[in-house]
């Protein structure tokens, strides 16, 4: 395998075990093969997946800001 595939083979591990496994990640990172740009991809899915995670949740809470707002001005 080369360089970049062996980055993404990484990324879509780490993304994917980031989003639907994310209690086996400690115990994984132990196991991983030892390529550098294995690695580098393992953590940039996770970096990744962690920050859609983010983006998430600060939409969740502007809705919830929105709808106080709404109910206020009801009042």
């Amino acid at each position: 395998m080369n360089t970049e595939q062996q980055y993404v083979k990484g990324f879509n591990t780490g993304y994917l075990l980031t989003k639907y496994e994310p209690e086996l990640l400690p115990g994984m990172v132990k196991s991983l093969p030892s390529t550098a740009d294995f690695f580098q991809g393992f953590f940039a899915g996770k970096d990744e997946i962690e920050r859609e995670n983010i983006k998430l949740q600060l939409n969740e809470i502007q809705l919830l800001r929105n709808n106080e707002q709404n109910l206020e001005r009801k009042i």
